[in-house]
């Protein structure tokens, strides 16, 4: 029997790639400008070949023009683009920590350049940025992101994406809570650096008064540099467990699975 593609086939299999291309091109590595445009080709591909058939026949109506089409494509790609987005914003809320703690720490200023980003950050930025993608992946937050988009079938209604769904309104809060929520977690991974900072500055002040003679800006910014790697080294394991707390919750938030 020769094999067909009917219309209705490839009418299911175009709005099931507008949300796994949406997934692609906002999850963590992936998206990054590393990856060759080829490699993510093959890999929306590869991914709608496996989600096809787990999706429900009469999920996506039918429509008549272009238009239709159109926004239903975009709509199906901005469910996957921000489920994919939720981890890169945990992966900024490290990043944001980084920064943070290379300036308390005094090597802002040495800089490197950033693979996820595809520019220069410090030092500090980079290595936990690196780090918190390594363990992203060693503990299958991809599978995560797979397996939360697959619930998106069956939480959101195909016409989620008009004015009149309660759905993107709640949406669009859910992102904002979101946005505002990880901003705050990547203050507090940098708050033990930044106390430790403010005790040595403060000492470092008295024992300038108190024994004029010492050079206490050379001394001090040795103490900075050293305090502050010994805080990292120290609190390295528990800043990965916050971060793979930080993106169950972020999920959980928008009403996804843990994992």
């Amino acid at each position: 029997m020769p094999f067909e593609l009917w219309f209705s086939d490839f009418h299911h299999f175009f709005f099931v790639f507008a949300r796994v291309f949406g997934l692609v091109m906002g999850m963590p590595f992936l998206s990054q400008i590393e990856v060759s445009s080829r490699f993510r080709a093959i890999a929306c591909i590869a991914l709608t070949l496996t989600f096809n058939p787990l999706v429900p026949d009469d999920y996506f109506p039918t429509g008549q023009n272009f238009t239709w089409a159109f926004c239903r494509f975009f709509s199906e790609f901005l469910v996957g683009f921000f489920l994919g987005l939720i981890a890169r914003f945990a992966l900024a809320a490290v990043e944001f920590a980084g920064q943070l703690i290379g300036f308390s720490a005094g090597i802002s200023s040495a800089t490197v350049f950033n693979p996820s980003q595809a520019n220069h950050g410090s030092v500090v930025s980079v290595f936990l940025t690196m780090a918190a993608m390594t363990s992203f992946l060693v503990l299958d937050g991809h599978h995560m992101l797979f397996k939360n988009l697959l619930t998106t079938y069956s939480k959101l209604t195909p016409e989620w994406f008009s004015l009149e769904s309660p759905l993107l309104n709640d949406f669009f809060k859910g992102i904002v809570i979101l946005s505002d929520m990880l901003m705050r977690a990547g203050f507090q991974l940098s708050i033990p650096f930044l106390l430790v900072n403010t005790v040595l500055q403060f000492a470092l002040g008295v024992l300038g008064k108190l024994v004029p003679q010492i050079q206490v800006f050379f001394l001090g910014m040795s103490l900075q540099i050293l305090l502050g790697w010994f805080v990292l080294l120290v609190s390295f394991g528990a800043m990965l467990l916050f971060y793979e707390k930080l993106n169950t919750s972020a999920y959980s938030i928008m009403g996804f699975a843990h994992g």
